[in-house]
């Protein structure tokens, strides 16, 4: 904000302004004297962020705490950018159609603020958009975990709400002046510009829908393909009593949750075939893992992969928090997350950091609604 200031008053000058030292220092003062001190705050706790950030031994979770860090600024300079846009935009409709407008009076100070707007916003977003995003394009695991970020798919989807109310306010804004030309009969004077604001501001907002939600598509493409690859090489093997429907259930349920992975059904009355062990999980109802058969206990003393042990009712033995409905349900949840290559989370409720994570965001959506509709209402009623 003090850049822009600071931008304004310069730009101005280039224009033709007529301003002298005095009056010129008197302008920037202000701005300069808060843009340092807090561009030295941002610099001085932005490298203690980046310390603390390397210092973490997890690469997934150093690079999550950057990505928020990214997430939270890029909205800020796509805003700017947008604002700085329109009022450009704005500034070349009033320059083409208003024949009246006196550049020294208010075209010059338009002209000014919404360069230095643009020139504020759209590197603030670059800077932090082009990470995130060829972190997202990038091939691999790396690549897999930034489209799958829960931060970066609440910035995409704001974006697209935020995109899709102010299309439609603008969408609406223009409707009642074509309809009300049409029905009046009379058109007021300011009729081909206010049209062509209205227009101007659709048309923004459709790029903005557009833009993101082809990214949100590329992310799904990419990561439809990446699991689909991985899936092909994760192999699950389900014991189960024959005529029991556990293995059935689990498969119907994967076959949901992870199309593809490659599950087969072993029933425990069956001899375990050649090969079994290269599976990478092993699921099984509680009762077998406890008390297993003497072939199924010596196979599992010798079995290297991971293992899914879904609690069931066994004669003799207690479950702390109780057996669930369908454990199925929860061994299908961790199968999942094996092959999607993340850390089993068994906790019932979300995290708490993204319980945060949403109610700041929902207040936010609401926020954003408020001026979006504000905005809309001013377009109609001319206030």
């Amino acid at each position: 904000a003090s850049a822009g200031v600071v931008l304004d008053v310069i730009f101005r000058l280039f224009l033709g302004e007529t301003v002298g030292l005095e009056r010129f220092l008197q302008q920037v003062s202000t701005p300069i004297s808060l843009g340092i001190p807090l561009g030295l705050v941002w610099a001085y706790y932005g490298n203690w962020f980046k310390l603390e950030a390397q210092s973490n031994r997890s690469p997934g979770l150093q690079a999550g705490i950057k990505r928020l860090y990214y997430y939270v600024l890029a909205p800020i300079g796509l805003a700017a950018t947008v604002i700085g846009l329109s009022l450009l935009v704005s500034f070349l409709l009033d320059v083409l159609l208003a024949s009246g407008a006196v550049w020294a009076d208010s075209l010059r100070a338009r002209l000014s603020g919404a360069l230095a707007t643009l020139l504020v916003g759209l590197p603030l977003w670059l800077m932090a958009w082009r990470p995130m995003q060829i972190e997202a394009l990038a091939v691999g695991e790396a690549g897999d975990h930034a489209r799958q970020s829960i931060v970066r798919r609440v910035y995409l989807y704001l974006v697209i709400f935020a995109s899709v109310i102010g299309g439609m306010i603008s969408a609406v804004a223009l409707a009642f002046r074509l309809l009300n030309a049409v029905l009046g009969g009379d058109l007021p004077s300011d009729f081909l510009s206010s049209t062509l604001n209205s227009l101007k501001f659709l048309l923004i907002f459709a790029g903005l829908l557009v833009y993101h939600i082809l990214t949100l598509r590329k992310d799904g493409g990419r990561a439809a393909d990446s699991l689909s690859a991985r899936y092909r090489d994760f192999a699950v093997l389900v014991f189960e009593r024959e005529g029991s429907g556990f293995g059935q259930r689990l498969l119907d349920l994967l076959s949901r949750q992870a199309a593809g992975l490659p599950v087969a059904i072993q029933p425990l009355e069956q001899p375990i075939p050649d090969g079994a062990e290269a599976a990478r999980v092993v699921v099984l109802p509680a009762d077998l893992a406890l008390n297993p058969p003497e072939a199924l206990r010596l196979w599992l003393n010798a079995y290297e992969g991971q293992r899914v042990v879904a609690p069931s009712a066994f004669p003799g033995w207690w479950w702390a928090g109780g057996i669930p409905a369908h454990p199925e349900v929860q061994a299908a949840q961790i199968v999942r997350q094996l092959a999607d290559g993340e850390t089993p989370r068994q906790s019932a409720g979300l995290p708490a950091w993204t319980v945060v994570a949403y109610i700041f965001a929902a207040l936010f959506a609401l926020q954003l609604l408020f001026v979006l509709a504000t905005l809309g209402i001013s377009l109609v009623t001319g206030f």
